[in-house]
């Protein structure tokens, strides 16, 4: 017996909607999807890969992004594959070293400012989104206080959307440790048109359990504390 050594296995879409199609029995196992059977299952993986978008900012979808001020300019189109910003963000006065927190506020807060006009370090932003024709999220930060300076930066954590399955040969948006619980989804998608509404419901807990384990793991690691409420303290 010879150990592996290697651990780059991944899987193309192809090869997920393959197994998925075999599932249900559309195909034979070990068999290649084709034809229309294999474009259904190939909208039912885009669909499953950008409905996860809705499950939070994964840790390994995360970018650090900047964007440069215009002094009296509040508003600042960001990243256009970034579909959220994760807080806090932060705020380098040009030819500085020492960074200020950007603190997020609700969009409520923001509109009850009595005058967004206000000029200075910008200390609070809000997050304004809006839709594209393509279907895609649009972030805009808005600053408050408004930049009384041109080049100074802002650095912000962007959430990243999942890339788009273009061909057959594209690896998934995920890393290989998603690609059970993607076919699983798959699967439960495609499931309910080859009449396999039983075969639907079954893939659909498998895919619940396997994602709650993998969404469990894509966290940073750190200490944990219980504190005592009550008494003295």
């Amino acid at each position: 017996m010879t150990a592996g050594a290697t651990d780059t296995f991944s899987e193309a879409r192809d090869e997920i909607i393959s197994d998925a199609l075999a599932n249900v029995g559309a195909i034979g196992p070990g068999e290649a999807a084709a034809g229309l059977p294999r474009e259904h299952a190939a909208r039912a993986a885009n669909r499953v890969v950008k409905a996860l978008d809705a499950e939070g900012m994964f840790t390994w979808r995360m970018s650090r992004l900047t964007f440069a001020t215009i002094a009296g300019t509040a508003s600042y189109g960001l990243s256009a594959s970034a579909f959220d910003v994760d807080e806090p963000c932060s705020y380098l006065a040009a030819g500085g070293t020492t960074r200020t927190s950007l603190r997020a506020m609700a969009s409520d807060d923001y509109r009850q400012l009595s005058d967004r006009t206000t000029g200075g370090t910008p200390a609070r932003y809000t997050i304004e989104k809006t839709l594209t024709g393509q279907g895609r999220i649009l972030c805009t930060m808005l600053l408050f206080p408004v930049p009384a300076m041109t080049g100074d930066t802002v650095e912000y954590q962007a959430a990243i959307r999942a890339q788009d399955y273009t061909s057959g040969a594209t690896s998934s948006p995920f890393p290989s440790n998603w690609v059970l619980g993607l076919t699983y989804a798959v699967t439960a998608e495609i499931a309910p048109a080859y009449g396999q509404a039983p075969l639907a419901a079954q893939y659909a807990a498998m895919w619940r359990e396997e994602k709650a384990r993998q969404l469990g793991a894509d966290n940073e690691k750190q200490g944990f504390t219980l504190v005592p409420f009550g008494g003295s303290y």
